[in-house]
């Protein structure tokens, strides 16, 4: 299992899949020692993670999950609602993306948008700039579940 690489960007999307596969690791593992997977999580993280991290635990309890959480919130800086909005929708469609491709893509966009109504703006942004075909774009507006 590679370490997590801290210094690129979007931090908290591969923080988040870098910690699901961690916990597949331990379950495969039949780790069940917090020890042993605090010890392990510093381990298979790499020690850039490891030194940085030492100031955010000071005052937590010292169990894998009070680790975990430390490192989840450090990497999950505040979000700026006004420039997602602005990412989302300036994203357009890949050359080679299919339209499922795109819509879970555009999904994740999502997050922290703060939409009212998140399938209409997903369906607009596809619609809008989002497809190379007209084929998909009759498509997209006649499917009820896109």
């Amino acid at each position: 299992m590679p370490a997590f690489e801290p210094r690129s960007d979007p931090t908290i999307a591969r923080w988040t899949r870098w910690q699901e596969r961690f916990n597949t690791y331990l379950l495969a593992a039949d780790i069940k020692d917090d020890a042993r997977k605090r010890a392990l999580l510093w381990y298979q993280a790499g020690p850039e993670v490891h030194e940085f991290s030492k100031p955010l635990e000071e005052g937590e309890s010292k169990d894998s999950k009070s680790a975990v959480k430390a490192l989840t919130e450090y990497f999950e800086p505040e979000e700026n609602v006004i420039y997602r909005t602005y990412v989302f929708r300036q994203a357009t469609q890949g050359q080679e993306e299919s339209i499922d491709e795109f819509h879970t893509r555009l999904r994740g966009l999502t997050k922290y948008c703060e939409f009212t109504n998140i399938d209409f703006e997903m369906k607009m942004r596809i619609v809008t700039n989002g497809m190379h075909l007209f084929k998909i774009t009759k498509e997209s507006t006649t499917r009820p579940k896109i």
